[in-house]
């Protein structure tokens, strides 16, 4: 409208000029130059422009809905839609739901989140659009032995992942939630978590003991979702979503083990060794050992993958100084899917920092030059809070004898 307003303006303007002029000249005008005339030949001319350029704009977002009808479509495609404002909505929920491709789904759903960015969707179209790309992903086994006393870490992961942090796009840090855990006999996981933004990612364990039976036992996450970046904020909740597992008296623990054979033994033996860091001036590091004396430069395990099976061993440290041994408990390993991978040539080298807990008992170590060895001892407790461990090395492993520093705290 504000167009067609400064049109009229414009073409008042330069018809009172025109009918000046035709005043000092008056044959021989033409037509069109005449001031009745020339508003209309104006406006036409303006109103013919904006109508030509709607019509190509219209035509363009048509046949880019189309294209979305047809199979084939690619991501490219997908996201150019959201130029073309709510035209192409109907269809990007439709492929956000329906589409067999993961990548035309997410890319649909940013489609959707940049016309939401555009402030092109109502409030119900917002929240269809979080409901519809809410997944939740559990990290846990579906069976467990009855026997097991140590806790079972669960993980669970949720959000609306195809989300980006992308300026022309709502994005994931836009939204906000809260949860809670049911069914996992604990107190502080029943009731509803403070409000973060951002997707969840948490873990917590649950205690067989607290179990009665083998189950199945269900385990339920509830979750609320609100927006932080509007004005007109809206807040509601999203579906239930249920795990469940059983902790089946006929599972022995053992089960997870591998056989040891002197084959497997011997790659295990040159697979995993210490790595020293030598770091001199500021850049050394300190590992305290107690109140009085810390490691200078500590090593750390370096594990060649891929193995024969997998590891889920704890890692104790023995430090050698002036005729004492002594032997400090420094973290775990743990890495499973080593069958699937061991026909790979895909070599690897992981390294795993030696960590001592705060509660770290005085020892007899003095300030001077030392030497350090590790033992990793496999923990089938350990094993089994870990879906991806499937064959466990049930044996420990020695790793050599390096040069160690300890230093005065």
């Amino acid at each position: 409208m504000l167009k067609y307003l400064i049109a009229v303006v414009f073409a008042q303007v330069v018809s009172r000029r025109v009918e000046r002029s035709s005043r000092a000249k008056p044959r021989g005008v033409p037509w069109w130059l005449d001031s009745r005339n020339f508003v209309f030949l104006a406006l036409g001319l303006l109103l013919g422009i904006g109508g030509g350029r709607k019509l190509w704009r219209d035509w363009k977002a048509s046949r880019a809905t189309r294209r979305l009808e047809q199979e084939g479509v690619s991501v490219s495609e997908v996201l150019e839609s959201a130029r073309f404002g709510r035209n192409a909505l109907f269809e990007l929920f439709r492929l956000l739901a329906e589409a067999p491709d993961a990548a035309i789904r997410d890319a649909a759903g940013r489609a959707i989140a940049s016309l939401w960015k555009q402030d092109e969707l109502v409030a119900e179209e917002e929240q269809a659009l979080v409901k519809r790309g809410f997944s939740v992903a559990w990290r846990g086994r579906k069976r467990y032995p009855r026997d097991l006393k140590a806790p079972i870490p669960i993980t669970v992961e949720y959000g609306v992942m195809f989300l980006r942090k992308n300026e022309n796009e709502i994005g994931p840090d836009d939204l906000a939630w809260s949860h809670r855990i049911t069914g996992a006999r604990r107190a502080s996981l029943e009731t509803f978590h403070p409000w973060r933004n951002g997707p969840g990612s948490f873990e917590f364990e649950i205690h067989p003991t607290d179990f009665v039976g083998s189950g199945p036992h269900r385990l339920a996450l509830e979750t609320r979702v609100r927006t932080v970046f509007q004005e007109n904020a809206w807040e509601c909740e999203l579906p239930k979503t249920a795990f469940t597992f059983e902790l089946d008296p006929g599972l022995a623990a053992e089960s997870l083990a591998s056989t040891a054979d002197d084959t497997r033994r011997a790659a295990f033996q040159e697979a995993v060794r210490l790595e020293r860091t030598d770091r001199d001036g500021e850049d050394a590091e300190f590992l305290p050992l107690d109140s009085e004396v810390a490691l200078r430069n500590p090593p750390k395990i370096l594990v060649i993958t891929p193995l024969p099976c997998d590891l889920a061993h704890r890692i104790t440290i023995e430090i050698e100084s002036k005729g004492s041994v002594e032997a400090f408990e420094a973290g775990s390993v743990v890495l499973g899917a080593q069958r699937r991978n061991a026909d790979s040539n895909d070599r690897s080298e992981l390294r795993f920092p030696l960590r001592i807990g705060e509660n770290r008992v005085a020892t007899q170590l003095e300030p001077g030059p030392a030497r350090l060895r590790a033992k990793l001892v496999a923990d089938l407790e350990l094993a089994w809070g870990d879906p991806s461990i499937r064959s466990l090395w049930p044996e420990s492993i020695v790793v050599d004898w390096i040069e160690a520093q300890i230093v005065r705290r």
